[in-house]
């Protein structure tokens, strides 16, 4: 998505790594200027980017999360249960 920052530029919002007072940054380094009266509209664009970033990387780690720890869980109960087995065969021993 391009988002109109100046009269003189027109920036893709995919390489805008940050934002500071009235001044984009892109993630080549290169410094944009941005214009007083676009300023608010394209601090709210930038956000909402890094927003929708944050939201779909958090979704992916709480999916992995749920994936390790239901992994984790059926570790603990075969451990369980081979722990049992192994109780019971020393004491079946006796």
């Amino acid at each position: 998505m391009f988002i109109r920052v100046h009269d003189n530029f027109l920036v893709n919002n995919n390489y805008v790594e940050s934002i500071k007072r009235y001044e984009l940054i892109l993630k080549n380094g290169i410094h944009i200027p941005v214009s007083r009266t676009r300023y608010m509209d394209v601090k709210k664009e930038v956000f909402k980017k890094i927003y929708n970033v944050l939201i779909v990387n958090f979704s992916i780690l709480l999916s992995c999360l749920r994936c390790l720890l239901s992994r984790l869980r059926s570790m603990y109960c075969i451990l369980k249960k081979s722990d049992m087995i192994f109780l019971l065969s020393i004491v079946g021993k006796s």
